[in-house]
């Protein structure tokens, strides 16, 4: 059963670390991307249907 608790534990750990890792890889993907489109969706006006 010392085992098994071993196994569940470092998963777990490596679970967690993934899921860390992988969120800051994506925060500092995206949030400059999110950040350049919002500067381009702004500056695109001034047409108007008539």
């Amino acid at each position: 059963m010392t085992l098994f608790r071993n196994v569940v534990f470092i998963a777990a750990i490596a679970g967690l670390l993934a899921g860390v890792v992988l969120a800051c890889m994506q925060a500092y993907a995206t949030v400059p991307l999110i950040l350049k489109a919002e500067v381009y969706e702004q500056a695109g006006g001034g047409h108007s249907h008539d």
